[in-house]
């Protein structure tokens, strides 16, 4: 919210996004620091492009599912540096992942972002697509949902509060 979007007629991709991002650019050493023991500051020139990289791409001013696996390639970098464990695996996609995601739909929402790779109705999300994986997932073996529940209304408000 620091930098607000500007006055424009264009559809997709608010250039103050370019601001947002070069700010972005400029706070990850500091965040990917914060998250590495003494022993492992080394490893932050080789985090840093997985989690800058996740945010977008300033000049395209877009964001795309490309994006969103760059960020968690660095979910997996800090699995890899022992940093998380298989005990934090549903925290790292039901909580670090959301936030992830609530952040990159307010950044997508503020400065319109274009989305990367589009290709209509081919794909499934021009933005995310592992939300769908992964909440799949969360399914396999749900009594009562099944992939036709799409349509059922009652089972869909049943369990929107549930995943």
């Amino acid at each position: 919210d620091a930098t607000p979007p500007v006055q424009q007629s264009l559809r997709y991709g608010n250039p103050a996004f370019r601001s947002w991002f070069a700010a972005m650019l400029d706070s990850t050493p500091g965040w990917v620091g914060k998250l590495l023991p003494p022993e492992l500051q080394g490893a932050a020139v080789e985090l840093l492009p997985y989690l800058s990289d996740s945010f977008g791409n300033a000049t395209r001013i877009d964001y795309g599912t490309g994006h969103e696996t760059t960020f968690v390639a660095f979910l997996y970098c800090l699995a890899a540096l022992g940093l998380v464990t298989e005990a934090d695996r549903q925290a790292l996609v039901c909580v670090v992942f959301n936030r992830y995601l609530e952040l990159m739909r307010h950044i997508q929402t503020t400065y319109w972002l274009e989305p990367a790779g589009s290709h209509g109705v081919w794909g499934l999300d021009d933005y995310q697509f592992l939300p769908f994986v992964w909440g799949s997932g969360q399914l396999i073996g749900h009594p009562l949902i099944r992939p036709k529940s799409i349509h059922n209304d009652e089972v869909l408000g049943l369990y929107a509060d549930d995943y």
